[in-house]
């Protein structure tokens, strides 16, 4: 471990692997925090740490939007009771609060609702990992039927004669099939616009810290793809130049290797998909605190997106591959990067056998 650290926020100590004593606090710098990804362990030790990390980020001042696919988020809310930070949150749960419109922007009189349209598409074909053609022919279908509603045209193409059928008609009838009646509880698929008060513009208008509870989902595909799908009503609104009323926050999202997937990414070669979806944010001021799964998972493009990385425990050698070659870990006995005597580097050994509350950073 180093002797010198910079901190602006503190999550905990750094261990000395010579004693096994705790040495010196350990935190992040404001610039660090912009980017980290933590990976590995359980869907548990990740949340918990992502929740320290936020806890003091509202401390600080600095809002969040937070995606809490599991509920379990309100417990913060519930933490800072009676401080003075307790009007700093504002909590919205996905199918009582609010609704999603799956092909309008929420934008009154969007005229470039077809820019939205693409992320949404692409935010579909990643989380459900679909072939571009099939996306390109929904596309089109849709584009065909602009005053048509979801519901309308579902009807429209199970009824159609084998001859009448557009090419994209059983493309579009798989993106029906992907969700049930039940998802109509937080779906809106009809043709007039949503009457809700509740719109993404709600999540990035002040500099509170905002949970989106997405636990009325029970399937972790559609969590990740409601996640996108918000977000790119978010960057849709950030494209339009003219659009200034907004707070930039940190983005806090699981799962990202579900949407990220190298195999399908690379299989695909949609790598500028990643691009697609960050680059905006980050141009904005947005930072990252994601977590994954399992590191192997992650595209190398997502990767090159941080600088900072949390490892929890894992035996997976595909995972300690993945960690080995973006945190430069060391799996031998060499020379000490701090002293002679610190020349216990090989960090992989640890990685195996990190208890719950332990980490390599």
């Amino acid at each position: 471990t180093p002797l010198h650290l910079e901190n602006n926020i503190i999550m905990g100590n750094t261990i000395n692997t010579e004693v096994y004593e705790e040495e010196m606090p350990f935190g992040f710098t404001m610039e660090q925090v912009q980017s980290i990804l933590a990976t590995n362990g359980t869907d548990s030790h990740r949340e918990l740490f992502m929740m320290r990390l936020v806890s003091e980020l509202v401390i600080k001042d600095l809002p969040t939007l937070i995606f809490d696919y599991n509920g379990t988020w309100s417990k913060l809310i519930t933490h800072f009771k009676g401080s003075q930070f307790e009007d700093k949150f504002l909590y919205f749960k996905l199918g009582s609060a609010f609704r999603l419109d799956l092909i309008r922007s929420d934008l009154s009189y969007d005229k470039d609702n077809i820019d939205f349209l693409g992320y949404m598409f692409d935010a579909y074909a990643l989380a459900f990992k679909k072939d571009r053609r099939i996306v390109e022919d929904m596309r089109n279908t849709i584009q065909q039927n602009p005053d048509m509603d979801m519901v309308s045209l579902k009807v429209k193409l199970i009824n159609q004669n084998k001859w009448d059928k557009l090419p994209g008609s059983d493309s579009l009838l798989s993106l029906f099939r992907d969700f049930t009646q039940q998802d109509e509880q937080y779906l809106h698929l009809g043709t007039s616009e949503l009457s809700d008060d509740i719109t993404f513009q709600d999540f990035i208008s002040d500099n509170n810290t905002v949970i989106i509870d997405l636990s009325i989902c029970n399937d972790m595909v559609k969590k990740t793809f409601i996640t996108f799908l918000i977000l790119s009503k978010i960057i849709h609104y950030l494209n339009n130049p003219h659009n200034q009323d907004y707070c930039n926050k940190f983005i806090a999202i699981p799962y990202v290797d579900l949407f990220f997937d190298n195999n399908f990414i690379d299989r695909k070669s949609d790598y500028g998909k990643i691009n697609k979806f960050l680059d905006p944010l980050k141009e904005k001021g947005f930072g990252f605190i994601f977590s994954a799964n399992q590191a192997h998972y992650l595209h190398k493009n997502l990767v090159n997106y941080f600088e900072n990385f949390v490892a929890f425990n894992t035996r997976d050698k595909r995972d300690i591959a993945a960690l080995s070659s973006f945190m430069n870990i060391q799996e031998l006995k060499g020379a000490g990067y701090y002293s002679r005597a610190r020349n216990q580097t090989y960090q992989i050994p640890y990685i195996k056998n990190l208890k719950n509350n332990e980490a390599v950073v």
